[in-house]
């Protein structure tokens, strides 16, 4: 651009100078004039050439003033405007509730009407009885198949549903107790469910517990006990074999901390880096520097990472930059020059203050990840961290506001 600038010096003359001065002498001093753009150094013999819009005059005081006006060569300002960069941005996530597989449905072995009665129907297998009195049920102890898809678990959200299905000759209860409980010693998981409602037979009952804030092992037993009313008062065929059976199910579980096999989980984390205050940007294109992104991962499983910056564009697209987080491979870093990048607020018309990071999380299936075991110990304080440093940006275009001044080094010809 072009520019005019006007210069003016005041000169004392002291205070012996008469109201009317005398015509001037050349001075042998130098002046030092200071303009918005440009710091130079006049004579007085440099001012002979000076056109008619200059003036050389002196006021009722006897200060001498100088007006001096010129044109600078043509300058390209927005080569030199830049952006310095903000502080490094650290910030982190956990990976928060963690959802794992339901382990299903473990069936306890059957509990033959034998057991319930210690043998004392034996010798009338296949005998019409008229009834069979009601008798206490001694506790028995029945080991529950192995959870295979988790070792331990505490649970945030969860259900376990125990069925209890009679398939025997009498009626269970009232009541009848159930125990479940973990058989490993480390996990003291116990609760007692009772079925007040006596179960006839061919019939079956089922109870939720709620398993909030519990720790469930993998290894469980159940204990049954209670009453029967035997056959009620009604003829029956004794048969030995028949059985009850106890289910348990567990589903919906969110857990804080597990060793199990962990199914893909995704979380998302931002952050913001305040820009220079000194201009405001509207929309520019970036000519020098670059962005620096470091993340690590504190996480037991591999993950994959994306990470967008939507205020730094290339051909109308928002940075966007994939990581490989892997538990042996746990950090990555890398440079990315934003030379050819746009910089500009994502909504139109407003200026950019800061530059926002989306990082989206995905975790891999443990069954499927680089490690050979399918379990994992998580925990939801699990995290990933990632710090962003950003260079000096300059431009080679900018449409903004500059808020601050800047210097520039302007050549003199």
């Amino acid at each position: 651009i072009s520019m005019s600038a006007f210069l003016l010096v005041v000169l004392s003359m002291g205070c012996s100078l008469p109201s009317k001065p005398q015509s001037p002498k050349a001075p042998k001093w130098d002046a030092q004039f200071a303009v918005p753009l440009a710091d130079y150094t006049y004579e007085f013999s440099e001012l002979e050439e000076i056109d008619s819009d200059s003036a050389l005059f002196a006021d009722e005081d006897g200060l001498f003033h100088i007006t001096y006006k010129d044109t600078l060569d043509r300058f390209n300002v927005g080569t030199e405007l830049k952006l310095d960069p903000p502080a490094p941005k650290t910030f982190s996530q956990s990976i928060g509730d963690i959802s794992i597989d339901s382990p299903g449905s473990q069936e306890s072995p059957k509990i033959t009407f034998n057991e319930l009665t210690q043998g004392k129907f034996s010798a009338f297998q296949g005998v019409e009885l008229d009834s069979i009195p009601s008798f206490e049920l001694i506790k028995i102890e029945k080991d529950l198949p192995t959870f295979e898809d988790f070792e331990s678990a505490t649970v945030k959200e969860g259900t376990l549903e125990l069925t209890v299905r009679n398939n025997t000759i009498i009626y269970l209860g009232n009541p009848v107790k159930v125990t479940v409980e973990s058989r490993r010693r480390d996990i003291p998981f116990r609760q007692l469910i009772e079925f007040k409602d006596p179960i006839p037979p061919r019939g079956e009952q089922t109870k939720l517990i709620d398993l909030a804030g519990f720790t469930l092992s993998n290894q469980m037993r159940v204990a049954l006990e209670g009453n029967s009313l035997g056959s009620n008062g009604k003829p029956v065929v004794v048969d030995v074999n028949s059985y009850i059976t106890v289910e348990v199910s567990i589903s919906g579980l969110e857990v804080l901390q597990a060793r199990a096999k962990i199914p893909r989980q995704h979380f998302q984390m931002s952050g913001a880096s305040a820009l220079d205050e000194k201009i405001e940007v509207m929309e520019a294109a970036i000519r020098s520097g670059g962005i620096t992104i470091d993340l690590s991962s504190q996480l037991p499983v591999d993950a994959d990472v994306t990470v967008e910056v939507p205020a730094l564009t290339r051909q109308g697209k928002p940075l966007r930059k994939y990581f490989e987080l892997r538990t042996n491979r746990p950090r990555q870093l890398e440079y990315i020059d934003l030379s050819h990048y746009r910089i500009g607020n994502p909504k139109a018309g407003t200026p950019l203050d800061s530059l926002n990071y989306h990082l989206d999380v995905v975790t891999i299936d443990t069954r499927w990840d680089s490690d050979p075991d399918p379990f994992a110990t998580i925990s939801s304080d699990n995290f990933v961290v990632a710090t962003v440093s950003l260079d000096t940006l300059k431009f080679s275009h900018l449409k903004g506001n500059i808020v601050e001044e800047q210097e520039f080094q302007i050549p003199r010809t």
